[in-house]
């Protein structure tokens, strides 16, 4: 969760609230959630797994990943003497990452879409302990209650939001049926309906976007109706060519 092999630097896998080198009063944003971002794929085989946890679902993981024709992902938490205690208790804080929703186990298995089941399969409980109760075993955290309470108290209720969002996020894949249900139609195709997923509002460059889905600059963003079904898609905001571009390409024209 830091750049280790240059000297444990802050990264975007760093969660919020720890602190770090180039984080000093503690990592202001969440944690990438590189599992997440994987499962985008659609053809990749996803875990999350956590020995301390649950080594039973840690073999099953493993297993399913390597029967699968396919690239395999499996996430594994690994205490770390930088996370500032003694690494007897290593499995214990494993289940403490997990028990308190901070390290979700889950599994994403591409091959369930074919027998029409769904592919997300949610393998931890709902959350039964505070994120204090994990966060505050290891030093990373507790350093900054002593040097900057206030400040460490205000990341704290951020990272504990982080964990909630995120965890009803999960639940709702988890839940989410294979027949078809809870879907609606929309431009002849069948498309999910977004209106009832969590908020994922965010803020980018000063702008207010209902959704953190930006589309690239490509030939699509040439036409308004691709525009129109990219939104419809979830797309929240497109980047359109530079107008730099534009400039250069209407001189040469004129020539």
């Amino acid at each position: 969760e830091v750049y280790s092999n240059t000297g444990g630097q802050m990264s975007k896998a760093t969660p919020r609230a720890a602190v770090a080198k180039f984080a000093a009063g503690g990592k202001p944003v969440a944690k990438k959630d590189l599992a997440l971002i994987a499962t985008t794929y659609g053809s990749v085989y996803v875990a999350r797994v956590a020995m301390g946890a649950g080594d039973t679902h840690t073999v099953k993981a493993f297993l399913e990943a390597d029967a699968y024709d396919g690239p395999s992902l499996i996430i594994a938490y690994s205490h770390c003497i930088a996370h500032g205690y003694d690494l007897v208790h290593g499995l214990d804080q494993q289940k403490a990452a997990v028990n308190s929703g901070h390290w979700p186990l889950f599994r994403y298995n591409p091959k369930l879409l074919e027998e029409g089941k769904n592919p997300f399969q949610l393998d931890s409980r709902t959350p039964s302990i505070a994120l204090k109760d994990y966060v505050y075993n290891e030093t990373r955290y507790t350093m900054l209650t002593k040097s900057k309470p206030e400040a460490a108290r205000q990341l704290l209720e951020l990272a504990q939001k982080d964990v909630q969002q995120r965890w009803k996020l999960y639940e709702y894949w988890s839940k989410m049926p294979s027949n078809g249900e809870e879907k609606k139609e929309e431009g002849g195709k069948c498309m999910l309906d977004l209106s009832k997923t969590i908020d994922l509002s965010t803020v980018y460059l000063g702008l207010k976007l209902k959704s953190p889905l930006v589309a690239s600059s490509s030939p699509l963003c040439e036409d308004i109706g691709n525009i129109r079904r990219m939104e419809d898609a979830g797309a929240a905001a497109i980047v359109l060519h530079s107008l730099f571009e534009e400039q250069i390409d209407a001189e040469e024209n004129a020539w």
